[in-house]
């Protein structure tokens, strides 16, 4: 898998100063950081099966209407 990092943004952005510094300050953590190994996953060992879902309900999915102007 491949990580790719932005150093700058794209011309057809025009970010703000903020955004900017603090994509470099995210981007100076990233490269200081080691690559997590299968032991820094730990949530992926988790017993799925002792996961109490009682009192839990489902949403029903928003009329289309909603959901076009979501995509507005």
């Amino acid at each position: 898998m491949t990580t790719s990092i932005v150093d700058t943004p794209t011309a057809t952005t025009q970010e703000p100063a903020w955004l900017v510094e603090r994509r470099a300050s995210g981007k100076q953590q990233f490269s200081s950081l080691p690559a997590p190994t299968a032991a820094d996953e730990l949530w992926r060992f988790a017993r799925v099966k002792t996961l109490q879902t009682d009192g839990f309900t489902t949403v029903n999915t928003p009329p289309n209407e909603v959901l076009q102007s979501l995509q507005e």
